[in-house]
């Protein structure tokens, strides 16, 4: 799911998976400053949150924790335990920018051509945005979902929806024309 920021994500341990109600806790988020890694508090107070998940998801996590184990095994002393999800081949806390890097190149990879690739990002904005526009979602679960401290931060999809629909009706207006 894309409802995380990607600080969150690398941020994610193992102890934060709550496997039985098949949930997500967000308590921390892991920050690159000064050429340092800093893992601390999520960005705002509303950010730290719990977030249910799809036993599909569920299932992925547990093939990857059966690999990541697989892999300690192998490794050994070279692994550095953290107990995160995403780590680097050995264990150590990954840098927030290498899940964008890979995102891009798994896009490339599956050949979306280049000119509609989208940032791990933006795919952010548009699962809030599909959300949104089916009308089963309110925005406060929106802004509760995505971690916002303030609602008037996820209006903006709103509004993006509403000049979305306006130019829809006006492009059907004119090809009517």
């Amino acid at each position: 799911t894309t409802l995380f920021r990607s600080g969150e994500i690398i941020g994610l341990r193992w102890s934060d998976i709550d496997w039985k109600n098949e949930q997500i806790n967000i308590v921390q988020n892991t920050i690159y400053v000064n050429k340092k890694l800093y893992t601390k508090d999520p960005k705002s107070e509303t950010s730290k949150r719990t977030i249910a998940i799809p036993n599909n998801i569920i299932k992925l996590l547990r093939k990857h924790k059966l690999a990541q184990n697989i892999e300690k095994m192998k490794l050994g002393d070279l692994w550095e335990d953290n107990n995160r999800v995403l780590t680097q081949w050995n264990g150590k806390v990954m840098h927030p920018d290498s899940l964008s890097q890979w995102w891009k190149k798994f896009e490339k990879k599956i050949g979306i051509p280049e000119e509609k690739i989208v940032s791990l990002h933006k795919l952010r904005h548009t699962f809030a945005t599909l959300l949104l526009s089916n009308g089963d979602t309110d925005i406060k679960t929106v802004s509760e979902l995505l971690g916002h401290s303030d609602i008037g931060t996820t209006n903006i999809y709103v509004h993006a929806l509403e000049t979305s629909k306006r130019d829809a009706v006006l492009n059907l207006q004119r090809k009517l024309s």
